[in-house]
């Protein structure tokens, strides 16, 4: 069965065709004015941890199997799609590399000078094309989504001035920098498919930024239920932070404040502020990065570390070395699991606050053509559940609930001869658990839950284990071989393991067990010990 599969992608890369595109350099204007003002630029890119560059037109081919040795309706043989399933553990560990890029991404770009001395225009019109896999009738789906296109001013002088607008989706104004721990986004809002507009504004002088952002959700004017479940308020996000960015050392500050409406689970007649059921979120990220020698660039992954796009380390110097350090503190205003019944004794207890921790570290190091990552992660149940928000839906945590936070670690290394990569890593994850009072079963929560997560049987963020069975560690390990053959086009093939005894699979009920239809199996090693499988080729300009 193996063989097949390896045979069926090699025969499929041969057909394969190569388009080759380069990229169109702007003309330089050597006037003393002009060169200052590109020298300030450069010195200001990328301030406040909000993304300023913009990514290039794509077109991603991808085939593989989630599980080798599983061949229900929860390992399709092959797919040509996004990949997101929990099995893919090994290339979604804190962000660090996704496959949620297996779609084509059509970016149109503009930039020129402005009219006037020192202003510039920048212009971005960026659409994904998206499939989606339905594993049980075999077919595929493709719908077309804005991407991220936004409208830029600048004024560059002996300091920056930016102005950024995002019409449809302000996802890059968000709080963090590892994407395992970033918060903002369009998530945050309970519905989450609606366009979230925003705009920012930023000043740099020298390797000082600070920048400031506001972002709103454009939700219907009519209530979709006709009901009080969706919250009609006009809800909103502020952002703000300030960074330090010099050639060896980075450290970022920011803060966000998020209105999210009404929480669904109280009855407002019942309290005596309308307003005191509202859902405030509040964070603040600290981040700190230290290098040295020339770019060291990110892991190697199926996709990218950042944006679907990985961009070759700089191997002109010697040795390289980095140093990334980030913690994350949240709060959230929620319905009080303690009192979820309001009486005349304790109305004024029927909202609480829910604080929610992660930190990261990272320290990664080059000699030659030789790189090594290693990453370590803690993360609260409260911070991976933030979005939904809670275990139960707007609810806090019951204070006699039995939880556990998650704890994790990777390690990456890689080789590099002429356009070749050969990287192997692995990683180790304690899960995070929760068991609500009085109960014998334990919930595990293998990775962050938004508002609009939906636990099936293909993608399962969260794993009801049956009473009595503890919660298992998490790890994983692969092999990935990457060849770039022009500016333009690179290819991947990985395989990986992944064991998590967690996993279970829907089967048959036995005759003699006195059950009927599909049942719950936690002992199938097919879906507890995973063989993956993925060839990727993707095109860039």
């Amino acid at each position: 069965m193996f063989g097949k599969k390896l045979i069926f992608l090699f025969v499929a890369s041969l057909f394969l065709s190569v388009a080759y595109a380069e990229e169109t350099k702007e003309e330089t204007n050597n006037s003393a004015e002009t060169q200052k003002a590109e020298n300030v630029t450069k010195s200001n890119k990328n301030k406040g941890l909000v993304t300023f560059d913009f990514e290039k037109t794509t077109v991603t081919f991808i085939m593989g199997d989630d599980n080798l040795r599983d061949n229900s309706m929860y390992s399709p043989k092959f797919k040509i799609s996004s990949a997101t399933n929990y099995d893919d553990f090994a290339d979604s560990f804190m962000g660090y590399s996704n496959r949620t890029k297996g779609a084509t991404q059509l970016t149109l770009f503009h930039r020129e000078e402005g009219l006037l001395p020192h202003f510039s225009a920048t212009i971005g019109l960026a659409f994904n094309l998206e499939h989606k896999m339905d594993s049980v009738t075999d077919t595929m789906s493709t719908k077309i989504v804005e991407g991220g296109s936004f409208l830029e001013l600048n004024y560059t002088n002996d300091f920056l001035i930016s102005a950024r607008f995002y019409p449809y989706n302000a996802d890059k104004i968000a709080l963090g920098f590892f994407p395992g721990m970033k918060w903002g986004t369009r998530t945050v809002f309970p519905q989450n498919d609606d366009p979230v507009p925003g705009a920012q504004v930023l000043f740099g002088y020298g390797p000082m930024s600070v920048y400031a952002a506001f972002k709103t959700h454009a939700q219907p004017l009519k209530d979709k239920l006709n009901t009080e479940m969706v919250p009609m308020e006009t809800i909103y996000g502020v952002f703000a932070g300030a960074t330090y960015d010099d050639d060896s050392l980075k450290v970022s500050l920011q803060g966000a404040f998020i209105d999210k409406g009404d929480n669904v689970n109280i009855d407002e007649k019942s309290i005596e502020d309308p307003d005191s059921d509202e859902m405030l979120s509040y964070g603040v990220d600290l981040f700190a990065e230290y290098k040295g020698g020339s770019f060291i660039g990110e892991p190697l992954g199926l996709t990218s570390y950042s944006k679907g796009e990985w961009r070759d380390p700089d191997y002109t110097s010697k040795m390289a070395y980095r140093g990334r350090l980030e913690g994350s503190f949240l709060g959230e205003r929620l319905a009080n699991a303690e009192y979820l019944t309001v009486d005349g004794e304790n109305s004024d207890s029927v909202t609480k606050s829910m604080y929610a921790y992660a930190a990261a570290a990272e320290a990664s190091f080059r000699y030659d053509h030789f790189r090594v990552f290693g990453l370590f992660s803690y993360r609260s149940l409260e911070f991976l559940v933030f979005d939904a928000p809670g275990v139960s839906p707007f609810e806090t945590i019951p204070e006699d609930a039995d939880t556990r936070g998650e704890l994790a670690f990777a390690l990456n290394a890689d080789y590099n001869y002429s356009i070749f990569w050969i990287g192997v890593s692995g990683g180790y994850k304690i899960p995070a658990t929760y068991k609500a009072p009085g109960s014998n079963s334990i919930t595990v929560i293998k990775d962050r839950i938004t508002s609009n997560s939906v636990s099936t049987a293909f993608s399962r963020t969260r794993e009801p284990l049956p009473e009595g069975k503890d919660a298992s560690d998490i790890l994983f390990a692969k092999i990935l071989l990457k060849a770039k053959f022009t500016e333009s086009l690179s290819t991947n093939l990985e395989f990986g393991y992944t064991r998590d005894k967690n996993m279970s699979k829907l089967v048959e009920a036995d005759d003699n067990s006195g059950e009927s239809g599909l049942v719950m199996d936690f002992d199938d090693s097919e879906v507890q010990n995973i063989l993956s499988l993925f060839f990727s080729v993707e095109g860039r300009f």
